[in-house]
C-alpha cells in the first residue's frame, strides 16, 4: 500500500475550478499537472497567497484567473437598487422583486 495520498485522475480532459472561499489547491503541484497535460486546464479566484498570484499560473494559456471580490462598486449598486426596488414595491403593495420565503 502507497504512502502517498490518493488523487483524484481529471484524465487529461478535466478542468478545475476553485471559487471557494479559501485557497484549497495545491497550487505547485496544479502548476506540474497542467504543465504535463495532466489536466486540460484551470479556473480560479482564490490563491494559497492572495493577492499574489503564482506567475507560473499567469504563464499559463490553458488558465483562467479571477480576482476574488465579494463586493465591487457594480455589485453593491446593484444590491442597493435592488433593495430600493422592493422597498418600492413593499410599499405600493405589489409584489417584491426578490421576495424571501420560508420554505
Amino acid at each position: 500500500m502507497s504512502s502517498q495520498p490518493e488523487v483524484l485522475s481529471l484524465i487529461n480532459d478535466g478542468v478545475i475550478v476553485n471559487i471557494g472561499c479559501r485557497a484549497l489547491i495545491d497550487e505547485k503541484e496544479l502548476v506540474k499537472c497542467l504543465v504535463r497535460g495532466e489536466i486540460r486546464g484551470a479556473g480560479l479566484d482564490v490563491f494559497e497567497n492572495a493577492p499574489d498570484v503564482p506567475q507560473e499560473l499567469c504563464a499559463l494559456e490553458n488558465v483562467v484567473l479571477s480576482p476574488h471580490k465579494l463586493f465591487t462598486p457594480e455589485s453593491c449598486k446593484n444590491a442597493a437598487e435592488n433593495v430600493i426596488a422592493n422597498l418600492k414595491a413593499f410599499f405600493s403593495n405589489k409584489p417584491l422583486l426578490s421576495p424571501v420565503t420560508d420554505d
